[in-house]
């Protein structure tokens, strides 16, 4: 049906040449260099850029006019922001072993009583006592936490806050 026309992506092959309406002049000056094949540049069109600076000049910097001081905190809060970080880190390890404890829990059953059964108990068992006692070192840490943060934001400080929820009867 279409067969009469002359469609003009049947002529182009993906060549930039296909796209030309003569073919390359050899007597075409090349815009490469021969040696480095890089774009040679001819001097006027780059850009010049008057220097209106004194070079005689003491260099002035802009940080020398602006100061910016950033509290440097007390070593309380530094050993504040330490405890707290001490914390995270056991809640992190009580989390971890309470996963192996739950992974060894929905082992245990499918088993029969054997050595190997008698090994998985005793592993359990040092596993909760392993959680066990990290728990008393976080609850040591959130103690020594909350009598920092009185010693540092005062007993009426916003940080150390108790807030009780009222009951009306």
């Amino acid at each position: 049906m279409f067969s009469e026309l002359e469609l003009e992506y049947d002529k182009f092959n993906g060549s930039v040449a296909d796209l030309a309406d003569r073919a390359a002049d050899e007597t075409m000056d090349s815009m490469t260099c021969e040696t480095t094949n890089e774009t040679e540049i001819s001097s006027e069109s780059i850009l010049v850029v008057p220097k209106n600076r004194d070079p005689n000049a003491y260099p002035v910097r802009i940080s020398s006019h602006f100061t910016a001081s950033k509290r440097v905190p007390t070593p309380e809060e530094h050993q504040l922001d330490d405890l707290a970080k001490s914390k995270d880190d056991l809640a992190t390890k009580v989390f971890k072993i309470g996963k192996e404890i739950a992974f060894l829990e929905t082992i245990m059953p499918k088993m029969e009583r054997s050595v190997e059964l008698d090994k998985l108990e005793y592993a359990k068992g040092k596993l909760e006592e392993k959680r066990e006692e990290l728990q008393r070192q976080q609850y040591t840490l959130s103690i020594k936490i909350n009598r920092l943060e009185k010693k540092i934001f005062g007993a009426q400080g916003s940080k150390a806050d108790y807030w009780v929820r009222g009951v009306s009867s």
